[in-house]
């Protein structure tokens, strides 16, 4: 893994799985520090990439939530692999790639209320990597991170998110975005055969 694709990998998994369950298990734990807590999920996740047991109960850095994610990881035959691809594909390599190609139509919605994704965070370097491929943005008010609907606030981990909307209805805006986008790529496309 190149050092570019390494540092987008390492801020995409801070904002989608260490940010959210950072902040309350430092306030719960206050002679924490949040940077310690952050660099032991890393170097958990990054172990754990490199096909290596980890030891997640020995500095009590890792947040529950987060432990019981990484445990399901590496004890599951099938997921661990899964994971392992998943962290080692180049990501923004290959966005970059389709993006100047123009090959791939593309709309890009994380909703507002997604835990596993900001929205600022992540829509922001999403939007700096595609920056003149004509790709297009939305951020639903309240799509959750499989675009339901989420009126209250955000859930603080990801099991109060499963609890809270875990086969809710989709979000109308959501809905509203995708299909206008469609409607508009296709009514484009044909227009472009004549």
């Amino acid at each position: 893994m190149n050092n570019e694709t390494q540092d987008l990998f390492h801020e995409l998994a801070r904002n989608s799985v260490v940010d959210p369950s950072v902040d309350p298990f430092v306030s719960a734990n206050p002679s924490l520090d949040a940077g310690q807590v952050r660099a032991a999920i890393l170097n958990a996740t990054q172990a754990i990439m490199d096909g290596e047991d980890v030891d997640l109960e020995s500095n009590g850095l890792i947040p529950p939530d987060v432990k019981q994610m990484l445990q399901f990881i590496m004890q599951d035959p099938i997921q661990r692999p899964y994971f392992r691809e998943m962290w080692a594909y180049d990501l923004e390599t290959r966005l970059r790639e389709l993006a100047i190609a123009r090959m791939v139509p593309t709309l890009i919605v994380i909703g507002k209320k997604d835990i596993q994704s900001s929205w600022e965070k992540d829509g922001g370097e999403l939007e700096r990597i595609f920056a003149g491929s004509g790709a297009s943005f939305a951020y639903p008010e309240e799509a959750n991170h499989v675009m339901g609907k989420e009126t209250g606030p955000v859930p603080a981990t990801f099991a109060d998110a499963v609890q809270t909307y875990f086969s809710g209805r989709l979000d109308d805006g959501a809905m509203g975005v995708i299909t206008d986008w469609l409607e508009a790529w296709f009514d484009e496309s044909k227009m472009e055969e004549k």
